[in-house]
């Protein structure tokens, strides 16, 4: 389908476009200079380049010219909800995690209700029941309250069995709440323990909670993609494989002639290199398919941008028909190939 051509498509358009993100990095240097980090929303923030939406081929050069200006976004784009305010800060004061964080789940910024420590246990029992919660946090009296504990059915009915009259700091739970930033991997243990953890936002106060049922339901949303790409990656290779030699297919990939030192065998091929071999005519040639190979390509660009998102926990929705267009993919290698 043809794209309409918008004003920031033609060349005056994109000059435009690159001078205002010039001039809008030049004053965020400025203020990470003066430690007072200039911040954006992130649709604001990627809309310097003229995108909506992330991707992984697009986070690239984003990082790339922040770099090129001493900056680096915080928390990080791939791991940033869409409601998050982005800082640029300098480049030596922050990094980029290349696992997903605590963040990246949706329920760790959605919020979260609560209890005062002064509130009658009634209160978090008929919260717990009316929102079909199985923890509450407890928050302090104080101006700027702070995080307590939590409530949880556990605690309640070990607390009540010990008194009947118990009150609720009787029950409350410790727990200390976890960074955005943290890297989900190191959280899973406690999430597992607890059942649950608090988030702090970027602002230090609690924005919400992710429990065992949010990182099952996070994985499980990415896991037919990601059964599918897999799928994908093992004909692609068995077909370049069984249709091109290694010593062509480590020319294509390495086009200045060094031999890659982890390219030994198909087995260590990845998406790119299915690309990089099979968008050279000399390697589309071996196949012998009846198949436009431009058309090929761009569509095995797609999957692997779909790839990048789910391996980098991108908190953007997926295409709501990627499925599709993975299994469109699934069944045209079958059909043209001999596995």
């Amino acid at each position: 389908m043809a794209r309409q051509t918008k004003k920031s498509d033609t060349g005056d358009g994109h000059l435009s476009l690159s001078l205002e993100r010039h001039k809008k990095l030049k004053r965020a240097r400025r203020r990470a200079d003066e430690h007072v980090p200039e911040s954006f929303q992130l649709r604001e923030l990627i809309g310097l380049w003229g995108a909506k939406r992330r991707s992984q081929e697009l986070m690239q050069l984003v990082e790339v010219d922040l770099a090129n200006h001493g900056l680096t976004a915080r928390p990080g784009l791939m791991q940033a909800q869409p409601a998050d305010s982005i800082k640029l800060v300098h480049s030596v004061e922050g990094h980029e995690r290349l696992s997903p964080t605590v963040g990246a789940l949706p329920s760790a910024g959605a919020g979260i209700e609560g209890v005062k420590e002064n509130a009658d246990l009634q209160a978090a029992f008929t919260l717990m029941l009316l929102k079909d919660y199985s923890q509450v946090p407890v928050f302090s009296r104080s101006k700027n309250p702070v995080l307590c504990g939590a409530i949880t059915w556990k605690s309640m009915a070990r607390a009540m069995n010990s008194d009947p009259n118990c009150s609720l700091t009787q029950a409350i739970e410790p727990c200390d709440p976890v960074e955005s930033h943290r890297e989900l991997l190191e959280v899973i243990p406690e999430i597992q323990d607890k059942g649950f953890v608090f988030v702090n936002g970027n602002d230090g106060q609690v924005s919400g909670i992710v429990t065992t049922t949010d990182v099952a339901q996070r994985y499980s949303e990415a896991a037919i993609p990601f059964l599918l790409i897999g799928v994908i990656d093992t004909l692609l290779r068995r077909t370049v494989a069984e249709n091109i030699p290694m010593s062509l297919i480590n020319t294509l990939c390495s086009p200045e002639g060094e031999r890659p030192k982890d390219l030994v065998s198909a087995n260590n091929m990845t998406m790119g290199h299915y690309k990089s071999v099979l968008e050279n005519p000399e390697g589309w040639n071996r196949l012998g398919w009846p198949v436009d190979r431009a058309a090929f390509i761009k569509q095995l660009g797609v999957i692997v941008k779909i790839r990048n998102d789910i391996m980098h926990f991108n908190p953007d929705p997926l295409p709501p028909d990627c499925v599709v267009q993975l299994k469109s993919m699934i069944s045209l290698l079958r059909d043209h190939s001999r596995v």
